[in-house]
């Protein structure tokens, strides 16, 4: 992985230098771990965006670029524009600023979703042959497929402009080597890691203060196969890249605060960061922030508005808002169930080579229940593990665990998951410690189980936390705190695993006494409820409807319980289903009295 090329091109940085007293320095200044996002507009940056538009107005082509990026941007704090900054970039470009071109190129996309993104990738190309560094560097990244082939003509075109003495494009060489290795890793069917040594000279532009290259250290620091895999300094890094105008960067910090990774989830905050990168320009955000508005997360439903928007982007060839929808149509939230939609759906993302495709399609046929479907989801976890996914390589040895879909073999199973595990597929932990939490293993191991669930919370995975949390309060670990188990439990439900939000609920209804604490026990329940579809989605609708029948909230709403002992039953819970008939009766009873 190692390129002998590179330690002589650069001098080898390794984190040390990049951190003092564990904050990390970017562009001279410290960088602290903060969940402070609110944006100040800060003076500086509206001085510095009013005397670049000033002077691009007097035709000084290299302020166009820089203001139309502050507009395009929100950089240092100042409100977004996109169409403004557009607007500058164009007369950037048109006065020959290179720069202004590029990003000109890069955006146009943003602004007319329609725009054939081979279009865009002849215009950079052009530009490139006409000697724009930028445009090259750029039309070189766009050969980001699952092919190994185009990744290497990327690869040859970065070496080339990184051998003329562009750093930037030696960066991007960085990258794509690191991404490279990993379809070959895919293709022997290996693991490897990789660590900030195969990236100096990322680590080199980002410590500078270059915000695209904070922005995809921030992501190699999430990475579960990354050495030095650091969720705070992921965020410290995103954080100051979103501030500097990477809207990716901002839409990461939504996901970051939608999981709850360091606190309890915000809905709220989450919304506004991908309304906000959004604006900025990223599809991506633009979807996510429409999945927000039709679930009514952080803001007020707006189901219509919001699903004509995420098929608008599914029928564009956005794989994430196509599968938004297609899970919307599998659970009948809001539209009726549609099983042979959402199957369209995915299958047709799977096809195109997503591999989170492929896993739903995997999912949704082992629900089923059925052998023929069963051996059909195996297949299609196999087809994404070749792909690299980690999590349908883990489903694979369970499948073999279960005998679902596949032969069963324990043994060939287990060994799988430990050669997983042993590379960080925090999936296989998880599993590996279920497995010794159970009598699945072939023999019950609590002492084994523990490291591999700490393990694989370690990365954030929701079973591993949540199992590991019931460890703790059973008693069975007693080197964590009850608080740090609810914690776990907590940042688990805002992640949306039922388990996690059912058990937290049960937990908090024993002492329960108040109007307030009912109400806090019921966002984890609404979760749990929405999300589940097994036992605790069951118990979490149950509960719900036992206290909206009963006034706990407040005031009894008994058409609501009626509705949620429905879901409950629906969902295998057989009490429920007697409750709600009586239930419907009793309601329709009332509106004959005319109450």
């Amino acid at each position: 992985m190692k390129s002998g090329y590179f330690f002589l091109l650069v001098p080898l940085l390794t984190s040390c230098v990049f951190l003092q007293n564990n904050d990390l320095v970017v562009g001279g200044k410290k960088l602290s771990f903060s969940l402070d996002i609110n944006f100040i507009h800060s003076e500086k940056g509206y001085l510095e965006r009013g005397k670049h538009t000033y002077l691009c107005g007097n035709k000084n082509y290299s302020s166009c670029y820089k203001a139309g990026m502050s507009y395009a941007g929100g950089i240092d704090g100042t409100p977004v524009d996109l169409k403004k900054g557009m607007e500058l970039l164009l007369k950037g470009c048109s006065g020959g600023n290179k720069k202004s071109c590029t990003e000109y190129a890069k955006k146009s996309s943003y602004l007319d979703f329609d725009e054939n993104f081979q279009k865009i990738k002849n215009t950079l190309q052009t530009q490139c042959n006409n000697g724009n560094i930028y445009s090259c560097r750029v039309f070189a990244y766009s050969h980001k497929t699952d092919t190994i082939e185009n990744f290497n003509v990327g690869i040859q075109l970065l070496k080339k402009l990184c051998d003329k003495g562009d750093i930037e494009s030696c960066a991007d060489y960085e990258q794509h080597v690191v991404k490279r290795a990993e379809f070959i890793k895919v293709k022997q069917s290996g693991y490897q890691f990789f660590s900030i040594e195969d990236i100096p000279t990322v680590v080199k532009l980002c410590k500078r203060g270059n915000p695209e290259f904070c922005n995809n250290l921030a992501n190699f620091y999430f990475d579960a196969t990354f050495r030095e895999y650091d969720l705070k300094k992921s965020f410290i890094l995103h954080k100051y890249s979103c501030e500097k105008g990477i809207s990716t960067s901002c839409k990461v910090i939504g996901d970051f605060l939608i999981g709850g990774y360091f606190e309890d989830y915000d809905f709220s905050r989450s919304y506004k960061m991908y309304e906000r990168a959004c604006k900025m320009g990223s599809i991506r955000a633009c979807i996510s922030k429409n999945v927000s508005l039709y679930f009514g997360r952080g803001v007020n439903k707006e189901r219509s508005k919001s699903f004509k928007k995420l098929d608008y982007f599914c029928s564009r060839g956005m794989n994430q808002a196509c599968i938004s929808m297609g899970w919307i149509y599998y659970w009948g939230n809001g539209v009726a169930k549609n099983h042979e939609m959402a199957i369209k759906l995915f299958k047709a993302g799977c096809d195109k080579g997503y591999s989170i495709s492929c896993n739903n399609l995997a999912s949704i046929y082992m629900k089923e229940k059925q052998a023929d479907k069963e051996k059909l989801g195996f297949q299609y976890f196999q087809k994404s593990c070749k792909k690299g996914n980690m999590f349908a390589c883990s489903m694979v040895a369970k499948s073999i665990v279960t005998g679902v879909g596949t032969e069963q073999n324990v043994f060939i199973a287990k060994t799988m998951l430990e050669k997983q595990c042993s590379y960080n597929n925090h999936h296989s932990c998880a599993l590996l410690g279920l497995l010794y939490r159970t009598n699945a293993s072939g023999k019950k191991d609590k002492n084994k189980a523990i490291p591999y669930l700490k393990k694989a919370c370690h990365f954030m995975n929701d079973t591993g936390c949540t199992e590991l949390a019931s460890e703790i309060l059973t008693g069975n670990y007693y080197f964590e705190s009850i608080s740090k188990a609810e914690k776990l439990l907590k940042r688990s439900c805002g992640s949306r695993h039922a388990p996690a939000c059912f058990q937290y609920s049960y937990r908090k209804i024993k002492t329960a006494k108040t109007l307030s604490d009912y109400l806090h026990i019921k966002k984890y329940l609404d979760i749990g409820c929405e999300w589940g579809d097994g036992e605790a989605g069951q118990l979490s609708c149950a509960t719900l409807a036992y206290f909206f029948e009963n006034g706990v909230f407040g005031q009894k709403k008994l058409k609501w319980a009626s509705t949620l002992y429905k879901i409950a039953c629906k969902l295998g819970h057989k009490p429920s289903c007697q409750r709600s008939l009586v239930l419907e009766k009793h309601v329709n009873s009332l509106k004959l009295l005319g109450n």
